[in-house]
């Protein structure tokens, strides 16, 4: 997996929704812990509709099947399938605590512009640094300037986008390139 997806965006996908399901699922903790675990494994496969890869993946997987009750494992599939902000809609509360963390996570490790950045860079999809960097700006702002990455279902990921994205969002608007650069540590 790219730096973008990798253990450390893993890591605080997990972190967040932890923090989310002992708000709003206190007895499904670990189920929301395994569901963030598990929700790129599509990329592994392909990039292009990881989420339905994935889905597909642990659906087929017995072992995660035996762990859960039938219920549980429902829930887990539709949170690995319906994660994505421009794709998703998850109804359950499992579905919908990861798809919010997928977009929160733990800025001193890797900040949304970093990601944004690097992913661009390691995918070819910029040829110099500063093409990478206008990239995830831009990025950033179709997505989170009122876009399909707003959408979030607890109170706690709204402030969350609005404190991590809104600076990112006002400098790129502003064309303040040598603030887009600190922030991305570039």
């Amino acid at each position: 997996m790219d730096a973008s997806h990798g253990d450390l965006h893993i890591g605080a996908v997990r972190s967040a929704a932890r923090k989310l399901a002992e708000k709003y699922a206190p007895g499904l903790v670990e189920l929301v812990d395994e569901a963030a675990r598990l929700h790129d494994c599509g990329r592994a496969v392909s990039d292009e509709n990881h989420e339905l890869v994935g889905a597909k993946l642990v659906s087929q997987d017995e072992t995660l099947r035996a762990k859960w009750s039938e219920e549980e494992f429902a829930l887990l599939v539709e949170a690995v399938r319906e994660h994505r902000a421009s794709t998703g809609r998850p109804v359950g509360v499992v579905a919908r605590i990861v798809s919010d963390a997928d977009r929160m996570g733990k800025p001193e490790e890797m900040n949304p512009l970093r990601r944004a950045y690097l992913y661009g860079l390691e995918r070819g999809l910029a040829q110099t640094p500063d093409e990478a960097l206008r990239r995830a700006a831009a990025h950033i702002v179709e997505k989170y300037d009122d876009g399909y990455g707003c959408r979030a279902y607890f109170p706690e990921t709204s402030a969350w986008i609005s404190a991590h994205y809104g600076p990112i969002i006002q400098a790129a608007k502003a064309g303040d390139w040598e603030t887009l650069r600190a922030i991305a540590g570039v």
